[in-house]
């Protein structure tokens, strides 16, 4: 098993993913690099009559063990940037999204509102007490695990009120738990 940085946006039917999936293509990094995207819907649970499903988003070579140039800076926030740019812009209506170390996974096959409103949005971590979040040795990523998790109004509003003061607005009618680290 691979471990990747990956982007998951949940949607409330397929036709939505479906729209969605066409629109994106490659990354273009600063220097030129065209990176290809692997592109897959998943249904909760694997069950294909259930209306929610998530668009995962991959990148080529961004497992752990794979292409360290992407993994350091900049091009990992030039596509972690990327990656929130094309939500900001999107027209089509999603539950929640996430770019994260098996971002996809967690937004696929979790319930983050649950999640958040049993054990709070977590304190913040680095790389040397928390595996998942280095990204490289010369990169130093202080964040929550959720960072940058962007919810729907309407997924918003399912939080408990402790947990949304967090929570800013994204674009309208989406809130998000900002990523401080902002390269």
């Amino acid at each position: 098993m691979a471990f990747v940085w990956s982007f998951g946006i949940k949607f409330n039917g397929i036709e939505d993913a479906e729209k969605v999936k066409s629109q994106i293509d490659n990354i273009i990094l600063s220097d030129g690099t065209e990176i290809g995207i692997y592109k897959h819907i998943t249904y909760e649970n694997g069950n294909l009559n259930l209306t929610e499903c998530t668009l995962e988003l991959m990148l080529h070579n961004m497992q752990v063990s794979g292409n360290q140039k992407l993994l350091s800076f900049p091009y990992f926030y030039e596509i972690r940037n990327f990656f929130y740019q094309f939500l900001r812009d999107l027209d089509i209506d999603y539950c929640e999204a996430l770019f994260e170390f098996e971002g996809a996974d967690r937004i696929a096959h979790e319930n983050l509102i649950e999640y958040i409103n049993q054990y709070g949005i977590g304190e913040i971590f680095n790389s040397d007490n928390f595996a998942d979040l280095k990204v490289s040795s010369t990169i130093y990523q202080s964040k929550r695990i959720l960072d940058g998790l962007v919810l729907s109004k309407e997924n918003f509003e399912k939080l408990k009120n402790e947990y949304s003061e967090y929570f800013e607005p994204f674009k309208n009618g989406y809130y998000w738990l900002p990523i401080k680290n902002s390269r």
